[in-house]
C-alpha cells in the first residue's frame, strides 16, 4: 500500500485490522467522516480518514485500559502522548514520530499493533522496517538483546 495515495476499503481494513461492517457502521454513524467515491461507486478514503480511524483505534484501546481502574491522569497523559507520537509517523510519515515511541516507558497492545501492520507494508532490507522492529522488540523485552 503507498502512503501517498488515497486507499480502497479492502487496504483500510487489512491496515487496521477491522471488518467492512465496522468500517461502513462508523461512517454511517458519523464516527468517521464520510469518503468521496470514485467514478466506480467505490468508497476513496484519504489521509483524513486514516487519521481518525487512527485516533479513533487509540481513544477505544484507551478506554479499555482506563477500565481497569490504572492510575487514570497519568494513564491518560501517557496514552495521549503515545498518541501524538503514531501520529506523527503512521499518518504524516515523519520518523521524528518513531523515534518518540522509542523514548516512551511503555507502549500499547493498539500502538504495537498499529506498529506491526506498517512494518508489514515495508521491505524488511528497508531502515524503516527494522526501526521499527526494534522500537516493538525493545519495548516487549524491556531492551533485553541477547548475545
Amino acid at each position: 500500500m503507498d502512503h501517498a495515495h488515497n486507499w480502497t476499503t479492502a487496504e483500510v481494513c487489512e491496515r487496521y485490522g477491522i471488518s467492512k461492517s465496522t468500517l461502513f457502521r462508523w461512517e454511517r454513524d458519523g464516527v468517521i467522516s464520510p469518503p468521496e467515491r470514485d467514478l466506480r461507486g467505490f468508497r476513496v478514503y484519504t489521509s483524513q480518514h486514516r487519521s481518525e480511524i487512527s485516533k479513533l483505534l487509540l481513544r477505544r484501546s484507551h478506554k479499555r485500559l482506563a477500565r481497569r481502574e490504572s492510575p487514570l491522569a497519568e494513564e491518560q497523559q501517557r496514552l495521549l502522548l503515545e498518541q501524538g507520537s503514531l501520529t506523527k509517523f503512521l499518518d504524516r510519515n515523519e520518523i521524528l514520530g518513531l523515534y518518540e515511541l522509542a523514548e516512551h516507558q511503555h507502549l500499547s497492545a493498539a500502538a504495537i499493533r498499529l506498529l506491526l501492520r506498517r512494518a508489514q507494508e515495508l521491505d524488511p532490507a528497508d531502515e524503516t522496517f527494522q526501526e521499527i522492529i526494534r522500537v516493538i522488540y525493545d519495548k516487549t523485552t524491556g531492551g533485553e538483546r541477547k548475545g
